[in-house]
């Protein structure tokens, strides 16, 4: 019998702009910064976030990509239920926040 186990690897977390600036620092960077930018993710309809999703963040992409073709008309059934809330104008507006970190190479 075989077995595998898989090796967890530590991943430093990137929550916090003081979380980036440690990776920043630790590989050399120096005049490290780091903040928060605030935005809109802007819409017209369900399926143009799940298209957004499927485009986006190579995890959110695989996710939905692992799904059976059968089941995309369900997940965009459940996001159009849930996204009332989002509601802006002639559209949908999700607030997003990103961190923003730069640094130089000596």
């Amino acid at each position: 019998m075989v077995t595998c186990r898989r090796r967890q690897r530590r991943r430093a977390s990137r929550r916090q702009p003081e979380d980036l600036l440690r990776v920043l620092d630790a590989a050399g960077f120096t005049e490290t910064r780091a903040r928060r930018v605030r935005g809109e993710w802007r819409f017209a309809a369900a399926g143009d976030l799940l298209a957004g999703f499927r485009r986006g963040t190579v995890r959110t992409a695989a996710l939905i990509a692992a799904q059976p073709r059968s089941a995309l008309p369900a997940i965009e059934a459940a996001i159009a239920r849930n996204i009332t809330p989002y509601r802006s104008g002639d559209g949908f507006a999700i607030l997003i926040v990103a961190i923003l970190d730069s640094g130089v190479r000596p």
